[in-house]
């Protein structure tokens, strides 16, 4: 698994490729999310559209990462998740959970209409 972090605007995106498994792959995305939590604002955006696969601890990884985010009143959000990963998210009833955008740029839009929300601009809608 390869993974990118760059910041955009207030918000942190981190993109997966390959496929996570347990072990180092889980250990990497978990400092990932980790320091994305440490920012301090903003959200976070998980671009999945070309990771191949995930197992069940990423999938801890994640749902942790959005329950801290979202207690400190910020948002995380998937990105294009491909067939197999969105088959996952629908069986766990994660694709409920999470906000799943089809690009980085929607889920920004998301983002920055969830800071909004706070400031009285409405709510965050959900697909």
């Amino acid at each position: 698994m390869k993974v990118e972090r760059s910041r955009q605007g207030d918000h942190t995106v981190i993109r997966l490729r390959g496929a996570i498994a347990l072990g180092e792959t889980t250990q990497t995305l978990a400092a990932e999310l980790g320091q994305a939590e440490k920012e301090g604002t903003g959200g976070t955006v998980v671009d999945l559209s070309e990771l191949r696969s995930l197992d069940s601890t990423a999938l801890g990884l994640l749902v942790g990462s959005l329950r801290r985010l979202r207690a400190a009143s910020r948002e995380l959000a998937l990105v294009n998740p491909n067939q197999s990963v969105a088959m996952l998210l629908r069986m766990t009833q994660l694709d409920s959970v999470f906000p799943i955008r089809p690009t980085v740029a929607a889920a920004l839009e998301l983002l920055n209409h969830a800071e909004g929300g706070k400031k009285g601009g409405g709510p965050v809608q959900r697909l």
